[in-house]
């Protein structure tokens, strides 16, 4: 399935919450299209943490550590993937 728009804008939806990453969902995308994905995760996570919230402004802290907090699960759901076929790719089949 290829990647609808940029990989940034479906980023930001992760961060949204409108999208969720899991194993199932990456075996959609090719590798190259799940590295991009990889990339605009890394630039929205750079965004957030750049991010000034005012003192005192609670419900903004905590829709940043939401955020934060689903871009870095996907990250993590990433890079597992990642490893994940490289093994499979290294791995000699026997038929």
């Amino acid at each position: 399935m290829a990647l609808d728009g940029s990989p940034k804008k479906f980023a930001m939806d992760v961060a949204s919450g409108l999208y969720h990453i899991n194993r199932i969902t990456l075996k959609r995308y090719s590798e190259q299209e799940v590295r991009k994905i990889a990339s605009g995760l890394e630039m929205v996570a750079k965004k957030l943490r750049a991010t000034a919230v005012e003192s005192g402004d609670y419900m903004a802290l905590k829709d940043k550590g939401l955020k934060s907090q689903r871009v870095q699960g996907a990250l993590q759901t990433i890079r597992a993937y990642l490893r994940e076929i490289e093994k499979q790719a290294k791995k000699p089949r026997l038929t």
